[in-house]
């Protein structure tokens, strides 16, 4: 009686023995035997043990959560656990739910039409783009059919996700420094919001990047002007704006690193003017 194994040469051929099945004959015994058989103390409560476990679940929820001031994942390891999830999902994230995006009273996604991101004479222009993409789906399932998914993830998905990576960098760089003020509402004017960005250094992927991530303080200003423009016109306006120019050197690995932990949120400073705000890590 019970469950078992067969043992059967069906059964080594394919090396996966067979649970049988449970009995489903009337048992022949009956529920006052087996309670009979139980120790008797199995069934007798106590109220003194069973607090004693909830004031030690209670307790470990308190541990945990004090130490949630001191851990919000801005330990090392996390932090570049994160910043990897950012670099490879943060655009895809973004473009699907907005996330990191300026927030809405309801759900905001780029690929729908009546999304609160986009004006009425906005909306054909989206239902145009969603199907573009999804010709260019259908192409890279063509694609993927005829030549392999393997080779597809090759020469477009991996590409993609470093194209990607490197767009949330960017931007996360541009806009992300312990140096820039972040204004509230009464504060607020374009020309102070346009020059709260920073150029930075990449060494030789400024050239590759056409120089926009050298140039990103003149684009905030001429947003319309060529790229190719942006080293000469960073040039002309720098003496005009002196401190109000902001440069980074550092090397874009460290400066993540770095502005990623000091940068988590913004707050009011105490020494700053009212309405201005300031980056700080937890």
């Amino acid at each position: 009686m019970g469950a078992s194994f067969r043992d059967d040469d069906d059964d080594r051929t394919c090396c996966n023995p067979i649970l049988d099945r449970a009995p489903t004959a009337k048992p022949p015994f009956t529920i006052g035997q087996l309670r009979k058989a139980g120790p008797s103390h199995c069934v007798e409560r106590s109220t003194l043990r069973s607090a004693s476990y909830l004031a030690l679940d209670l307790f470990l929820i308190g541990v945990f959560f004090y130490f949630t001031r001191y851990i919000y994942l801005q330990h090392p390891p996390s932090r570049i656990l994160m910043i990897a999830f950012i670099l490879l999902l943060g655009w895809p994230l973004y473009l699907v739910c907005n996330l990191s995006g300026r927030k809405y009273p309801r759900f905001a996604s780029h690929f729908h039409p009546n999304s609160p991101i986009y004006s009425k004479r906005e909306q054909f222009q989206v239902i145009v783009s969603d199907f573009g993409l999804l010709l260019v789906g259908f192409g890279l399932y063509g694609l993927g059919s005829v030549y392999g998914f393997l080779w597809l993830s090759k020469v477009y998905g991996v590409p993609l996700l470093i194209v990607n990576s490197f767009l949330v960098l960017i931007t996360f760089l541009q806009h992300t420094h312990p140096s820039l003020p972040h204004y509230e509402d009464a504060e607020w004017d374009w020309v102070r919001g346009a020059l709260s960005t920073v150029d930075r250094n990449y060494g030789i992927l400024n050239s590759v990047f056409h120089h926009i991530v050298d140039t990103h303080v003149a684009h905030h200003i001429f947003s319309t002007m060529p790229h190719y423009h942006g080293q000469e016109a960073t040039e002309t306006i720098k003496p005009i704006l002196v401190r109000y120019y902001q440069f980074d050197s550092t090397p874009w690995p460290l400066a993540l690193y770095r502005d990623f932990k000091q940068c988590a949120y913004v707050e009011a400073d105490s020494e700053a003017v009212e309405g201005v705000l300031w980056f700080r890590s937890f």
